[in-house]
């Protein structure tokens, strides 16, 4: 999975078109079809199909008050909702099929990654990102401040893919997409995925969906994952309990 430590959850939080918290339905949310040709990569693809959206528990990581190590998102669930459907056309294909990263404009974001510089200490951290999955390591520098993104990617699984694991919440379609993570970039490039949560994902560890890539896929990744998040750390304003 994907976030700024690209990861995944099963959800039960649900948003409407009224903002209350239930199955993002009727006029808002449903029936929002795309299907388009395009070119991506030099190569002619079919864009995917939205038909509900829904921003799981796991993403609300991203909303929770601080201090945490996470992007931080501003905006209101209806605001961001609305500006995925409005972005959702410019998707391009994750780390598998499946997996779409929707650019959206970065106002309303914080950025929790920052540029390592030599001398600089920061904290290693022992634990689970939720109830039930294996603690994992990362890497935090207490202290720092989050800065404004200047790019951002909100990282949707469909739905069948969730239901791999048993962690869809909308019903199992091509349709159904689910907001897993939010990746605000403190640059205008794309952020490569974490190392280690490729490498959950990849080996279908503790909370990794299986990304399905062959060998030669996942070192080609893993070197871009890999030079881009050596030179970076997560920033938290104070160490959470």
């Amino acid at each position: 999975m994907m976030n700024t430590d690209f990861s995944h959850t099963s959800p039960s939080d649900k948003i409407s078109s009224d903002g209350n918290n239930s199955d993002v339905s009727a006029s808002v949310e449903d029936t929002f079809v795309v299907s388009i040709d395009a070119h991506q990569n030099g190569s002619k693809v079919s864009q995917p199909v939205l038909g509900r959206l829904h921003i799981t528990d796991f993403s609300r990581r991203h909303m929770k008050p601080e201090p945490h190590p996470y992007a931080v998102c501003q905006l209101p669930d209806e605001k961001l909702i609305e500006t995925i459907r409005a972005n959702f056309h410019l998707g391009t294909k994750g780390y598998r099929d499946g997996v779409l990263l929707v650019p959206v404009p970065p106002e309303g974001f914080l950025s929790s990654l920052i540029p390592l510089q030599e001398g600089d200490t920061f904290t290693g951290r022992y634990k689970a990102r939720r109830a039930g999955e294996t603690p994992r390591k990362s890497y935090v520098k207490e202290g720092a401040s989050k800065a404004p993104a200047l790019s951002c990617k909100i990282v949707l699984y469909r739905a069948d893919v969730l239901a791999e694991d048993g962690e869809n919440t909308l019903p199992s379609s091509v349709e159904n997409w689910e907001v897993v993570s939010i990746n605000a970039s403190p640059t205008e490039d794309e952020t490569p995925i974490h190392p280690d949560t490729l490498m959950y994902n990849h080996f279908h560890l503790s909370g990794g969906t299986a990304t399905k890539m062959s060998d030669a896929e996942f070192v080609e990744q893993l070197r871009r994952s890999f030079i881009y998040h050596s030179q970076m750390v997560m920033a938290i304003p104070s160490v959470d309990p």
